[in-house]
């Protein structure tokens, strides 16, 4: 066991025994979080790294128009489902914000499903102390497309578009279901609140997908902008003929975005997100001198447990448990093989036969 490592579990145990409020939970100040738990010491290993990775993300794609970080924001990590319900967690979900905190349960591991559920909630506690009173539709918006992002040890992947929902908001705007986009943007918080609906959640997401993520990403800086604007108390509309003319004019490039998206948009994104995230582990353990021959072996030593790892380089092992049970039911073939300047690298090889192809090594 590394000494970082048990640095770490003796702050716990020291926190366990003299930091324990009167409703039972240890405090544990991170960068960017002071962690309220209950839950075991692996579970707050993982909460820690992966919110302080999460926070820096949040504040590196908002820098344009947040005021970036200073302090900690509370998070509230509960072991068990009862604690979580007693202290105001809604039954049936992983997390919520509450307008005051963070929350979130975990039970015996944590799961890609209960991040997904942090990385939205966290958003709208990162808007509400670092950015200001945001449009309800740019809010929700922002919250969900941090929600859909990939985490892969060392980065996030953005873009993903889930088969699922591009099917929904494709049906929603042939039918012409949704909502004007001058209505939606006008709507107050009191009108989201009073309307909760999927396709308000859907419009919103859409939107800022295709803000973030179209024409190559030319839209960002002038959505950058109207967030800027809107954060400091600019009208809505205003801000937004301002910066790009009528709504007219882009629900008819959104909607045509949108309908041009094939159900094998993201498939892509999300080989390459799985793809760096074997690599990941891989690069930790190539440089505490572990080779492997084939993708098999990596495997079977992900299975045994023996991948080493630097203690300061640290990954949650979940991540890579989860992500080998996933491909499994995928029909995606993986390999390893070297470059001409013997670099290893990890393979994907679609149906398709096409190939997705990530260099091993640490960031």
């Amino acid at each position: 066991m590394g000494s970082k490592l048990i640095q770490f579990l003796v702050i716990l145990l020291m926190l366990a025994l003299t930091a324990r409020g009167a409703d039972g939970l240890r405090a544990y100040t991170t960068k960017y979080y002071t962690i309220y738990t209950n839950a075991g010491p692996e579970m707050v290993r993982e909460a820690e790294f992966r919110l302080t990775k999460m926070a820096q993300e949040y504040q590196r794609r908002t820098k344009g128009f947040s005021s970036g970080m200073a302090g900690q924001m509370p998070f509230y990590l509960y072991g068990d489902e009862q604690s979580y319900i007693e202290a105001g967690g809604r039954p049936g979900t992983s997390g919520m914000f509450t307008g005051q905190k963070l929350m979130a349960v975990v039970g015996e591991e944590w799961t890609a499903a209960t991040w997904h559920v942090v990385q939205h909630e966290g958003f709208h506690q990162y808007s509400r102390e670092r950015i200001g009173n945001l449009p309800i539709w740019v809010e929700e918006g922002l919250a969900d497309y941090f929600g859909e992002a990939i985490f892969t040890g060392d980065r996030f992947i953005f873009g993903i578009i889930p088969t699922w929902r591009l099917r929904r908001v494709q049906q929603m705007i042939r039918g012409n279901r949704f909502r004007p986009m001058r209505d939606i943007m006008e709507y107050t918080y009191e009108d989201w609140n009073r309307d909760i609906a999927i396709e308000n959640y859907d419009q919103a997401w859409s939107m800022v997908q295709f803000l973030a993520q179209a024409r190559e990403g030319k839209l960002q800086k002038p959505f950058e902008e109207y967030v800027r604007r809107t954060s400091h108390g600019r009208e809505a509309i205003q801000a937004w003929r301002e910066i790009f003319g009528t709504t007219q004019e882009f629900q008819k490039a959104w909607s045509d975005y949108w309908l041009a998206q094939e159900d094998s948009t993201s498939t892509d994104l999300n080989i390459r997100a799985t793809a760096e995230i074997f690599a990941a582990f891989l690069a930790r353990a190539q440089e505490r001198g572990q080779r492997f021959n084939t993708f098999g072996d990596f495997e079977k030593a992900a299975d045994k447990g023996t991948l080493r790892c630097r203690d300061d380089l640290w990954l949650p092992p979940t991540m890579l448990k989860q992500t080998l049970a996933a491909q499994l039911e995928s029909q995606t073939n993986w390999k390893l093989k070297k470059d001409n300047s013997g670099a290893l690298q990890v393979v994907a090889i679609l149906p398709d036969d096409r190939q997705i192809t990530v260099k091993v090594a640490l960031p």
